[in-house]
């Protein structure tokens, strides 16, 4: 399960999280030597829902509105593990109590008992600071390949 931070206006009109060039650079990092995680099946959302009107990062007020519906989706769904898109994401869901901050020298925070794991959002690797957009790229091919090492150890053991 994949976590974005917030809907845009054309993922909007597309009526899909991680349309456009974000989605199809997700699609290429899921198929990418290493990972290979594109014929697993997989459910992307957003923390929140719904577009904001200021075009920014969601707020507080907008994640606790969320977060039941969140929280029921990932009940529901039951993912082997979630992959929560930026650093923002992750900082929500363990302040919005949807997850449990890593303890014990963890790499992965937790929701009852799914490994939660943050890692940079394609769209960084887009549209991020100019200098700093190969390294971002370099983090998230990394990421994923950790993810999916993790993602395949567990399924296994389900």
């Amino acid at each position: 399960m994949l976590i974005a931070d917030r809907v845009t206006g054309y993922e909007e009109w597309e009526e899909r999280v991680l349309a456009g060039e974000t989605g199809a650079l997700l699609d290429r990092i899921l198929s990418a030597p290493g990972v290979n995680l594109a014929a697993e099946p997989v459910c992307v959302t957003a923390l929140v829902a719904c577009r904001s009107r200021r075009g920014t990062l969601p707020g507080t007020t907008e994640i606790r509105a969320c977060g039941a519906r969140l929280q029921a989706l990932v009940t529901v769904i039951q993912p082997v593990i979630i992959v929560a898109l930026g650093l923002c994401t992750g900082k929500a869901l363990v302040r919005s109590g949807i997850a449990e901050p890593a303890i014990d020298g963890r790499d992965y925070d937790v929701f009852r008992g799914i490994p939660v794991r943050t890692t940079c959002h394609p769209a960084e690797a887009l549209w991020g600071v100019p200098k700093e957009v190969n390294r971002i790229k370099r983090i998230l091919y990394q990421d994923w390949k950790a993810i999916s090492a993790h993602y395949f150890a567990l399924k296994t053991t389900r």
